[in-house]
């Protein structure tokens, strides 16, 4: 709940002013900045049902305007907005709009780059003003007098079409009708419409035949992997590792040779898959090519037959 002109000053304890279940925040008008003595003054009530994480970010007071802004994060708040930032005005009578109006727009703007996600709601008397001078992408939802023939309190938001406003009785002596704001804001994923997508997925034996086909056309051989069972178990590569008969290089000195040992080749653990029957790659101390002399070692490669 918004009020405004509360005409409450510092004799008059927050305890005077508490309603059950609700947190009250106020910006009472001082004589220093405002240069009046009396009226003016601003008040919100929060429902501690709706939220209770509230916190003050700003409030100002002088001839021309006074206002009281409050962040909220509701229990409750649409995917698409982080936050709630509402902000009571009011504007005298004899105030200059356009100072005010330029006051402000830079708190509200200030606010606006602090938090792009937020959903804005700046209520109250703004007498001869108008928002939308300084801030055109904002929205006013009131459309019924509420002074009189006059529409002196108006509601401004960054949401096209957030909130029909009402007219209620006025409250106590007050000579302006009361606005019930209703919500006809909706939620964006209630506005956007379900997306169907195909998803296509490898039938059963396409992996093994795309891998014969590459091996027809590459001539490398593929030996495909064995169906993987729904257990969590680790698995080997599908490739065994054969060891090749080491030779002694044939470009080292005899004297050096001799005192080299000839290594043994050791027995390697190999899987349980089947391996290919025959090297890919293999070593040879001599060349095939009479343009090349014999000793250097030459690289065969050889690709296995189908």
């Amino acid at each position: 709940m918004v009020f405004t002109e509360t005409w409450l000053n510092d004799n008059i304890p927050d305890n005077a002013i508490e309603l059950e279940g609700r947190t009250v925040f106020r910006a009472d008008r001082t004589a220093e900045d405002s240069g009046k003595t009396k009226g003016g003054g601003l008040c919100i009530y929060v429902n501690n049902t709706w939220c209770t994480d509230v916190v003050r970010i700003g409030s100002h007071c002088s001839a021309d305007l006074e206002y009281l802004m409050i962040k909220c994060r509701p229990f409750y708040l649409p995917r698409e907005f982080t936050s709630t930032v509402i902000t009571a005005v009011y504007v005298p009578p004899d105030a200059n709009a356009r100072l005010a109006m330029e006051e402000l727009q830079a708190a509200i703007s200030k606010q606006l780059t602090a938090h792009p996600e937020g959903a804005f709601i700046v209520a109250g008397d703004f007498n001869h003003s108008n928002l939308k001078t300084v801030l055109p992408r904002f929205h006013q939802h009131v459309s019924c007098p509420t002074r009189g023939d006059n529409i002196l309190d108006l509601v401004y938001t960054n949401i096209t079409e957030a909130y029909k406003a009402l007219p209620l009785p006025h409250l106590g002596q007050s000579d302006h009708l009361s606005l019930f704001l209703l919500p006809k804001y909706t939620p964006l994923i209630r506005r956007v419409k379900p997306t169907v997508r195909t998803v296509k997925v490898w039938p059963e034996g396409a992996v093994s035949g795309t891998g014969h086909s590459f091996s027809k056309q590459t001539g490398v051989c593929l030996s495909p992997r064995p169906p993987l069972t729904p257990k969590w178990t680790s698995t080997h590569t599908p490739w065994t590792m054969t060891p090749l008969p080491i030779t002694r290089p044939p470009f080292l000195a005899s004297s050096l040779t001799s005192s080299i040992p000839t290594p043994c080749p050791t027995k390697r653990p190999t899987s349980s898959f089947p391996s290919p029957a025959r090297p890919l790659f293999t070593f040879s101390p001599k060349s095939t090519n009479p343009a090349l002399p014999a000793d250097p070692l030459s690289l065969r490669v050889r690709a296995p037959s189908n």
